[in-house]
């Protein structure tokens, strides 16, 4: 998971801690972090489609970072496109 603004809440916690699950953090990344993204998505452990709000053309790169950051049409992924 990543940041949260509520706070967490785990609905049946015996059954949470029986089965040993865990909520772990992440703030950030490194490189190697999509290199391992990129493996999981491969091996069908993961699925990014309902997350993609648009695809655009590689040349739109620097259109797509502002989106991002005055999160104009509330973006959540953006791809580009070669």
């Amino acid at each position: 998971m990543g940041l949260a603004d509520q706070p967490l809440h785990v609905s049946n916690g015996t059954l949470f801690s029986y089965l040993r699950q865990q909520i772990l953090g992440h703030y950030g990344s490194a490189p190697a972090d999509v290199a391992d993204l990129v493996s999981l998505y491969e091996l069908g452990r993961i699925e990014f489609s309902r997350s993609v709000s648009r695809i655009m053309p590689l040349a739109d790169a620097a259109e797509a970072v502002r989106m991002l950051s005055e999160k104009d049409g509330n973006p959540i992924r953006i791809v580009l496109k070669p």
